[in-house]
């Protein structure tokens, strides 16, 4: 009764029952990771001083209705590594605490709010991993439970079109990743006003058009990658209102880049630009004039050497 922590990774375990972990009343930490689970019945975790869980690196491939019901000081929940298609809605029911759900290494082609329940306030959760999953869909209310988040991972999915008017409203948001799917654009204000959102990746999708204001007024915006796509031109005003700048925009089809737009006080300092990789004839060096004090590394296209 005693017992806080308990680690059976790497067993053949196949099953967990309803009272596999009764009567540990103090358990905190569970790891049962890389076993052969295929599901797990509601009721087998009802460990109210439960604090964090590893299912990782098992076989489930669909997460019941009150699998996870009731853990009032949850806090981490790694369900990677596994084939899951199918989350129930009220999967995860009434774990107001939850701050790190890891879904990557799935086999999900959506995420739903829906799967959290009986949510009076909403969760704490701050880091929601749902990279190498096979997503294309969010539903409009996919973080209704979730104000607090501040890194998402949607990395190596495919989604074409990412519908960033979901995510606008996440005040605390820092970090998206999207990079390795298969966005062709960047729409009108995508990703402009979000107002801490500091690191942005893109790179490895399909972009060939950018908008005009994509970025702007997102004044804590730093790290922008677009790096890998079939960009062909950027216009002026792209990154208005950008207080600090890292920008990697290397490996696309840029031939020029427009006049003015690192200028100040639109991008009052760029710290890092990489060109490299783009189909330039001469080094755009005038684009860059205002920005000599600042500008801490540049990687330019090495093959041309004739400054204008």
């Amino acid at each position: 009764r005693n017992l806080n922590v308990l680690v059976l990774n790497q067993n053949f375990i196949k099953e967990l029952k309803e009272t596999t972990f009764s009567g540990m009343d103090n358990l905190i930490s569970i790891d049962i990771s890389k076993n052969l689970i295929r599901s797990i019945k509601p009721g087998a975790l009802q460990n109210e001083f439960l604090n964090e869980v590893n299912i990782s690196g098992n076989l489930m491939k669909e997460i019941n209705q009150g699998t996870f019901f009731n853990l009032a000081i949850l806090e981490t929940l790694d369900l990677s590594h596994n084939t899951i298609v199918v989350i129930q809605n009220g999967a995860f029911d009434n774990i107001p605490r939850l701050k790190r759900l890891y879904l990557n290494h799935n086999k999900m082609s959506n995420y739903n709010g829906d799967f959290f329940a009986n949510m009076e306030n909403d969760t704490d959760l701050h880091t929601l991993d749902l990279s190498y999953n096979e997503l294309n869909y969010l539903y409009s209310k996919s973080f209704q439970y979730h104000r607090q988040l501040r890194d998402i991972d949607f990395s190596n999915n495919k989604f074409t079109y990412f519908p960033t008017q979901f995510i606008q409203d996440l005040t605390q948001l820092e970090t998206v990743k999207l990079n390795n799917n298969l966005i062709k654009s960047i729409e009108d204000a995508a990703y402009s006003d979000i107002k801490n959102l500091k690191s942005l990746d893109l790179s490895h999708n399909e972009i060939e058009m950018v908008s005009g204001d994509a970025f702007q007024n997102s004044t804590q915006l730093q790290n922008i990658n677009l790096s890998h796509n079939m960009i062909t031109s950027l216009k002026p005003d792209t990154f208005s209102g950008l207080i600090r700048l890292i920008l990697d925009v290397s490996h696309n089809k840029l031939s020029e880049m427009p006049r003015g737009i690192f200028e100040r006080p639109k991008v009052s300092k760029l710290q890092r630009l990489d060109l490299s990789n783009n189909d330039f004839r001469f080094i755009p060096v005038d684009v860059l004039q205002s920005q000599y004090f600042h500008l801490e590394y540049l990687n330019i296209p090495v093959s041309y050497t004739h400054l204008t």
